[in-house]
């Protein structure tokens, strides 16, 4: 197994096809270029995949495993990692940094989709938030 090159790899320095490889290499866990090529959209050749997962090596989001002459890769990053970094950047990008309007856009789309277990569950977490800012 390779280390990772870059420590903290971002998101936003990834192309489309590189977050779709990206995105079927999460689903699966670990995955050989044939089975990344199979769950991309529109797939691409092997030849042209197997460039992209270099440069995703390159740029530290994916990692190697060799056995025997099999090549698969899997991520880097833990997921919960790579959510936090998708979402720093999405809240920096459209929302200005501003935690209320992505929670209210969020809401506003899901109004009519939120369960009643949903809604306690935010409001849990709303006070819990309080609870840390009173402490500090």
């Amino acid at each position: 197994m390779r280390e990772r090159k870059n420590r903290d790899p971002q998101f936003q320095e990834l192309t489309r096809r590189e977050r779709q490889i990206m995105d079927v290499i999460y689903k699966l866990g670990i995955a050989s270029v044939p089975e990344v090529v199979s769950h991309l959209p529109d797939p691409p050749t092997s030849d042209s995949v197997r460039r992209q997962i270099h440069v995703l090596e390159e740029k530290g989001f994916l990692l190697q495993k060799v056995t025997g002459s099999k090549k698969e890769y899997y991520p880097a990053m833990k997921i919960t990692e790579a959510r936090r970094s998708a979402l720093d950047h999405l809240v920096d990008t459209f929302f200005g940094g501003s935690t209320h309007m992505v929670v209210s856009t969020l809401l506003e789309l899901k109004k009519n989709n939120l369960s009643q277990e949903d809604l306690t569950r935010l409001n849990e977490i709303i006070d819990a938030a309080e609870e840390e800012q009173e402490e500090e």
